[in-house]
């Protein structure tokens, strides 16, 4: 079975080591950037399966990235991430399309079943020609 292919994206770069880390131990081929531009790049380049950003970045944040990813594939994933997170804004980026948003810190096991619930669902929608 192929595995599934994760962008990350976070401006703390060590968060993101962290992050990256913790997916390919679960068996993810996964690609790391630091911006919301080369994520958009890495998306158009290796069509992943799902994508995880930070909410929060400089020039581009995470609501902004779900809007532009979304509008270059309507069924892509994405799981938004922060660590300032409030209710209204995990309300607009569920109303924009996110899949879900979570609070960090978080347990690995939590990002893990969030994950396959997306990827679960993603695969539902491509069998019934979403």
């Amino acid at each position: 079975m192929e595995r599934s292919r994760i962008v990350v994206v976070d401006d703390n770069k060590n968060f993101l080591r962290v992050v990256s880390y913790q997916l390919r131990n679960l068996g993810f081929e996964v690609f790391e950037t630091v911006s919301a531009e080369e994520a958009i790049s890495q998306v158009q380049e290796e069509s992943p399966s799902l994508v995880i950003t930070d909410l929060r970045m400089p020039e581009m944040d995470g609501l902004e990235l779900l809007d532009r990813l979304l509008a270059l594939d309507p069924q892509l994933p994405v799981i938004v991430l922060t660590a300032h997170g409030t209710t209204e804004q995990a309300v607009e980026a569920t109303r924009k399309g996110a899949f879900e948003f979570l609070t960090k810190p978080f347990e690995v096991a939590e990002l893990e079943q969030t994950i396959a619930n997306a990827l679960r669902l993603s695969s539902l929608v491509l069998e019934n020609g979403g």
